[in-house]
């Protein structure tokens, strides 16, 4: 959980916004969405410790979101444990037309494939342990 509350951080950083201007709405599940903004568009976090891996996994309903929202961000937050690579934010709008993905229980999604993504990087290397 403090892993994910640094991920929304780092993103709230990477976008200039704040927190009134980009809401956590991790408590609410089944929404398909981890953050919205103020202009409606939702943002699925997917947080890694290490390196970003090649597949990423979808519930149902993140999927779901990704196919009825043209304002669906993956956002790909990589690196956040201490010694792991780089801290990494990837931004990619609207995955499903950018990324390859194959149906199974979850769907998957090559997140290394996009082409139309914003990538930052910060020396930061790890997170306060609690």
């Amino acid at each position: 959980m403090e892993q994910e509350k640094a991920a929304l951080d780092l993103v709230r950083r990477a976008l200039a916004l704040d927190e009134t201007e980009l809401r956590d709405l991790r408590a609410q599940h089944g929404l398909g969405a981890d953050a919205v903004d103020e202009l409606a568009r939702f943002y699925e976090l997917m947080t890694y410790g290490g390196a970003e891996p090649d597949t990423i996994q979808l519930t149902a309903a993140e999927f779901q979101r990704a196919i009825e929202s043209d304002n669906f961000f993956f956002v790909v937050v990589s690196g956040l444990e201490a010694g792991a690579a780089p801290v990494t934010v990837r931004i990619i709008l609207e995955p499903l037309k950018h990324l390859p993905f194959v149906r199974a229980a979850t769907y998957s999604s090559r997140a290394s494939g996009a082409r139309k993504a914003l990538s930052t990087r910060s020396r930061a290397r790890s997170i306060p342990r609690p």
